[in-house]
């Protein structure tokens, strides 16, 4: 607000779930074997190296996702931990805020064979792992593992995204500038619109049923979870920039 009153508004976008971090979990199915998992994240509690875990995807059996803080049999210490295996794992070394919104995005490149992991559109880390097959996604979870141990997600998950092939850097740069668009608006792109294989918009806003709006049908069922009015703001949300003579509406 630019006059004196100081009237200052908050921007709000989208929706997200919100896990209480006990039994909160939703039910997306088989998604199958992919290679892309990109998602918002917020954490009730804060994550630093050391803390305890919490399971922010689950897939196939006990101990298989995407973790925060240190999980048993895991790279002990480390923070944001993925673990498509029982022998092969990875993590990033930084500390994650509570109340603050962090995009990732999670890549297995089975062809190349690495893991990469990129928080808010910059490389984290990456593992070589050399011959590996595709991760068995036949069960995949949002909160939780399949297999529960305790440790479930406690914080809002927003905007999850599955794809079949390996994003590229320019992909990843502008998934984090532009967070009303997909990765396949990128004007530089080589992805087609069927790479997309599961997109959670989280846009219901109440219901027991979170929407693949893909096309693909993996609708997730929600299992105690709830919808909060609006994500927190997004520092980078992309607003019109007007200019007199090249925008100018009489």
């Amino acid at each position: 607000d630019k006059s004196p009153n100081t009237n200052n508004a908050k921007l709000f976008t989208g929706k997200a779930l919100s896990f209480d971090g006990a039994n909160d979990y939703v039910d997306c199915g088989d998604v199958g074997a992919n290679k892309t998992l990109a998602f918002w994240f917020n954490s009730a509690t804060g994550i630093t190296s050391g803390s305890g875990a919490q399971r922010l995807f689950g897939f196939n059996t006990n101990y298989h996702g995407v973790s925060l803080g240190s999980v048993a049999g895991d790279l002990t210490g480390e923070t944001l931990t993925i673990v498509p295996d029982a022998s092969s794992r990875t993590a990033t070394t930084m500390n994650f805020n509570a109340g603050v919104w962090y995009r990732v995005v999670v890549i297995w490149n089975a062809t190349n064979s690495y893991y990469d992991i990129y928080v808010n559109g910059e490389l984290k880390t990456d593992l070589v792992f050399g011959t590996h097959t595709l991760i068995d996604w036949s069960n995949f979870l949002m909160g939780e593992v399949p297999v529960g141990t305790g440790g479930n997600f406690n914080g809002e998950l927003s905007d999850v995204q599955i794809y079949n092939t390996v994003l590229s850097e320019s992909d990843i740069t502008f998934d984090y500038n532009n967070p009303n668009h997909l990765a396949i608006d990128n004007p530089d792109t080589d992805l087609v619109v069927t790479d997309l294989k599961a997109y959670w918009a989280m846009s219901e806003g109440d219901g027991l049923v979170a929407y693949d709006s893909s096309g693909e049908g993996n609708n997730g069922t929600i299992n105690g979870a709830t919808y909060i009015p609006a994500q927190d703001t997004i520092p980078q949300l992309g607003m019109m920039d007007w200019a007199k003579g090249s925008n100018l509406y009489l």
